[in-house]
């Protein structure tokens, strides 16, 4: 039997347990998916370089470091505004206008946040929660600066808009 049969050998009786290890931790179907197939190519990648009997405590060894790899970037990007964050958020910008009705306010913040990307929800929390620069967001969201910028700007605009159409 040659290397690729073995391999395909492997990966048929192999896949269910490492997918079902990666999907425990990762609670998504598709991320899971993704994750080992990342696993599976970096396994076929080493397949001339492994045991075949210490093949499987390798591959379940790479599914940990994927997994925890994706998680540490989840957690990262992913983070969702807590209902204090937009309470500040409301507030420093009410301030900053003048706003009277803090209520609609929050609500309007609150709403937007939940229409936002992940990537403009990660800005807006890195630039008005967090206090970072727009070089330190350009580095984190790996985009140029001036990128970050404009849909700073963006944002601002959309939240303003908004805050005009109910007269506040």
């Amino acid at each position: 039997m040659n290397g690729e049969d073995e391999f395909k050998d492997f990966y048929e009786s192999s896949f269910d347990r490492i997918f079902n290890y990666v999907y425990s931790r990762s609670s998504n179907f598709q991320d899971a998916e993704d994750i080992v197939s990342e696993v599976f190519t970096a396994v076929w990648t080493s397949w001339g370089k492994i045991e075949r009997d210490n093949a499987i405590y390798f591959t379940f060894r790479i599914a940990r470091n994927k997994t925890n790899d994706f998680l540490r970037k989840r957690y990262k990007i992913f983070e969702i505004f807590t209902e204090k964050s937009v309470e500040e958020l409301a507030d420093e910008y009410k301030n900053e206008k003048s706003f009277k009705n803090e209520r609609k306010l929050k609500n309007i913040l609150e709403k937007m946040l939940e229409s936002l990307s992940e990537r403009d929800k990660l800005l807006f929390r890195l630039k008005y929660k967090e206090n970072k620069s727009f070089s330190e967001i350009s580095e984190i969201l790996n985009i140029t600066k001036n990128n970050a910028k404009v849909i700073n700007n963006r944002l601002i605009k959309n939240f303003k808009s908004q805050c005009q159409k109910i007269k506040l």
